[in-house]
């Protein structure tokens, strides 16, 4: 059994991976707002599912934002 410190060390790891490679796809969509929604959507099912965190959330949906208007 893990402790609730283990649990919540784990939970905020996933959630920075999770927010790495949202960014990653990000990055490497810039200029295709089709896939930007589709990277949208998944970050959304994401964080419902409690994969982020809500401040991994935030900074994603800043640099989707971000990128579409680039």
């Amino acid at each position: 059994m893990i402790s609730n410190e283990q649990y919540a060390n784990l939970k905020s790891q996933i959630s920075i991976r999770f927010e790495e490679i949202y960014k990653k796809r990000v990055d490497s969509s810039i200029g295709n707002g089709i896939l930007l929604d589709k990277i949208k959507d998944d970050r959304r099912d994401a964080y419902s599912k409690g994969k982020l965190s809500e401040q991994h959330y935030k900074l994603l949906i800043e640099k989707v934002s971000d990128s579409k208007n680039n």
